[in-house]
C-alpha cells in the first residue's frame, strides 16, 4: 500500500533544520541571497540603473506580485505574447522590444526557455535581458543554471524547499553586482517565524488524518487566492538560517527526482484525457509542478474538488493582475491549466501506485 497521505505543493518547513543553522553565515559568493524574487527583480533593476518611467516587457502570462516592483520603482509594464506552450511569441517579442529597456523571459514551472536565443533579440535592441527563474532553482540548459544567462536573473528556491522565504539574485556586470551589494546593506534580513507556524503545521497534520474533519472545517486550497497587498512591501535579505539551510542542499539531484515525479503525473493524466502544456519535459528542468490543460473550465474545475477530496495540492496558476483578466485569450488559458503537485521528497513509485489506486474525476 502506498505510504503518501497527503500530497503538498512543497514538504513541511524544517523548523528543527533551520534553528540549528540560525547562527550559520554561510556566504554565496555567487549570487546574492534574498528573501522573495520579488525583492530580487527590485534590487536588480536598480543595480542596472532602470529609471522610474521606463518601460519593462512582461510575459502575458504571469502572477500578479511580479507588479510589486512596478509601483515601488514607478516602472511601466507591456506585454508580449506567448504560445500554448507558455514560450515567447517570437513575432510579439521583437516586435514590441524597441519600446522598452528592460524585457523579462519567465522559465515556467521550471521549463528551460531559449535563453540565448532571448538574450540575441535583447542585445540587438540595446534590452537589458532578466531571467525569472522563479520556479525553477537546479535547472540548467546546456550546463549553465537558468538565470544566469541575462544581464540579471533571480530564482527562489523557497517555492521548492521546506522554508519560508528565500531566493537568489545573479547579475552578470560586475559593477552591477557591487551596485547590487551596496543596495542590500541598507535591507534588514527577514526572521523566521517559529511558534505560530509550528502549531499551524501540526494542527495540518492532525487534520490529514482525520479526512472528514479537513473537508469539513479547512478552506479548500484551490479557492481563488488573495491579490497582492496594495501597499508594495520593502525588500528584505534573506535569514542567515535559511541561507545556511540552502547550503547543505544538492538542487541538481532534487531536480532530478522532480522529473521523476512529473513523468508519472504526466503518464497519469494523460490516459484520464489532459494534454500536458510542454510537449516534452527539458532534460535540464526542475519542475515545480505538473502542468496541463484540461478541456474546458468545467472540467478543470472537477480535477480541483478531485484533488481536494484526496489532499492533493491540485491548483491554479497564476493570480493574474486585474488588467490581464479581461483579455479572452488569457482567461480561456487560465480556465483550463490545471496544476499537479511535486516535490523532491516524494518517492515516484508510492505516488504511481497510488494513482492507480484512484479514479479520475469523470
Amino acid at each position: 500500500m502506498p505510504h503518501i497521505r497527503r500530497l503538498a505543493r512543497k514538504p513541511s518547513t524544517a523548523f528543527a533544520a533551520l534553528l540549528l543553522h540560525g547562527r550559520d553565515a554561510t556566504a554565496f559568493t555567487h549570487a546574492l541571497p534574498l528573501a522573495t524574487g520579488r525583492a530580487a527583480f527590485e534590487i536588480g533593476l536598480r543595480a542596472l540603473g532602470v529609471r522610474p518611467g521606463a518601460r519593462v516587457l512582461l510575459p502575458e502570462y504571469i502572477c500578479d506580485v511580479m507588479l510589486v516592483p512596478f509601483q515601488r520603482l514607478n516602472l511601466r509594464p507591456l506585454y508580449y505574447e506567448l504560445d500554448d506552450h507558455l514560450s515567447p511569441d517570437w513575432e510579439s517579442l521583437e516586435k514590441m522590444l524597441p519600446s522598452a529597456e528592460a524585457a523579462v523571459l519567465l522559465h515556467p514551472f521550471g521549463q528551460p526557455q531559449d535563453s540565448v536565443r532571448f538574450g540575441t533579440c535583447c542585445g540587438q535592441q540595446g534590452v537589458l535581458f532578466v531571467e525569472d527563474n522563479a520556479h525553477g532553482w537546479g535547472a540548467e540548459r546546456d550546463g549553465q543554471p537558468l538565470g544566469t544567462f541575462g544581464d540579471m536573473g533571480f530564482a527562489s528556491p523557497w517555492k521548492q524547499y521546506a522554508i519560508p522565504h528565500g531566493a537568489f539574485l545573479y547579475l552578470r556586470p560586475d559593477a552591477a553586482f557591487d551596485e547590487a551589494l551596496r543596495l542590500c546593506t541598507a535591507l534588514s534580513a527577514r526572521r523566521v517565524r517559529y511558534v505560530a507556524p509550528f502549531f499551524k503545521s501540526r494542527l495540518r497534520a492532525l487534520l490529514t488524518l482525520t479526512p472528514q474533519l479537513r473537508l469539513r472545517y479547512m478552506r479548500p486550497a484551490y479557492l481563488p487566492e488573495v491579490a497582492a497587498a496594495s501597499v508594495p512591501e520593502q525588500p528584505q535579505k534573506m535569514s542567515p538560517s535559511v541561507a545556511g539551510w540552502l547550503a547543505q542542499q544538492r538542487p541538481a539531484a532534487d531536480a532530478a527526482r522532480r522529473r521523476a515525479v512529473y513523468r508519472i503525473w504526466e503518464t497519469w493524466t494523460s490516459a484520464a484525457g489532459l494534454r500536458p502544456v510542454f510537449p516534452a519535459l527539458h532534460a535540464g528542468a526542475a519542475p515545480l509542478c505538473f502542468p496541463a490543460y484540461a478541456p474546458d473550465r468545467g472540467s478543470r474545475d472537477d480535477w480541483l474538488r478531485w484533488g481536494w477530496l484526496h489532499d492533493m495540492a491540485v491548483h491554479t496558476w497564476p493570480t493574474l493582475p486585474e488588467n490581464l483578466r479581461v483579455l479572452s485569450r488569457i482567461m480561456d488559458r487560465w480556465n483550463r491549466l490545471v496544476c499537479f503537485p511535486i516535490h523532491q521528497e516524494v518517492d515516484s513509485h508510492e505516488l504511481s501506485h497510488l494513482l492507480h489506486s484512484l479514479t479520475p474525476p469523470c
